[in-house]
This record gives structure tokens, sequence and C-alpha cells, in this order.
């Protein structure tokens, strides 16, 4: 990276031209000394708090879709990949790593599970989704805002 005189910021090109200004939200900023692999970048996208990127990384077979993220509904959705007949398990947790919420014995009779979460008792906020599956772990951060 070349030196700037320029403070670091995110979703502007230049301080002062709005041309080219980022107009959404950043989910999540992560900056690496290191160039990933294709596949890295894969998982990193599909389980973005997964922080494990050793130089024998290999993509875990669990995966996990989140929606609606934020949620503000009752409900937010999860879709798990993994073999089918695996021995899933749910955890969510708050920012401070008290256990909110946990489900064992996730059925995964086929490749592609859809579970549906309530999430009207919970206080607006962070939340962390942790599913595991033998040694594979996804994670995903959850935004409840509920109105």
């Amino acid at each position: 990276m070349n030196k700037t005189t320029y403070d670091l910021s995110f979703g502007q090109y230049l301080p002062g031209v709005n041309d080219a200004n980022f107009f959404g939200s950043l989910d999540e900023l992560c900056i690496y000394d290191f160039a990933f692999s294709p596949e890295q970048i894969l998982d990193h996208l599909e389980n973005n708090i997964n922080g494990d990127f050793s130089d024998d990384h290999e993509v875990p077979r669990l995966k996990i879709k989140v929606y609606p993220n934020p949620v503000r509904g009752h409900f937010v959705n999860v879709w798990i990949r993994c073999t089918p007949g695996d021995n899933v398990s749910m955890a969510l947790y708050d920012l401070a790593g008290r256990t909110v919420a946990i489900k064992d014995h996730i059925d995964t009779s086929v490749r592609g599970t859809e579970l549906q979460l309530p999430a009207g008792n919970l206080k607006n906020g962070t939340y962390i989704l942790s599913v595991t599956s033998g040694e594979s772990a996804a994670r995903e951060l959850i935004v409840i805002a509920i109105k």
C-alpha cells in the first residue's frame, strides 16, 4: 500500500470529492497482511467472522446463511449446508459471550436444512450464531433491529 497524507476513511474516494462516494453501509471490515486464495475469499464471504486463514486452511464442509440480516421481524432464517446425517447443533450468543439460545440434534437428513429461529423475544443488538458439526464450525453475526 502506498503512503498518503489523507486520513483513513471508508466509502469515500477523496476528502471533499463526493462524486465517487459509497452510498450504503459496511457490514464488516477486515484487514489482513497477506493475499487470500480464491477458496479463502469464498470461505470468508460465506463465514464472515471465521478468521482462521493458516497456510493449510481448507474450506470447511459446513456452511450457513442467515437471512434477513438485520432481522426486523419476529424470525430469522438459518440455512445449513452439511453432510446429511451429521450431528449439528446451534448456539446463539450475545456479545458478552452469554448463551442466549441452544438447539441440539438438528435434523440434517437432507444436504440443505432450513430452520426458523424466533427473534421476537431478543433485545435489539448484535449476536453471534455458531453452528457446529463434529470439528467443523460456521459463525455469523446477526443484528436484531425490531422496532
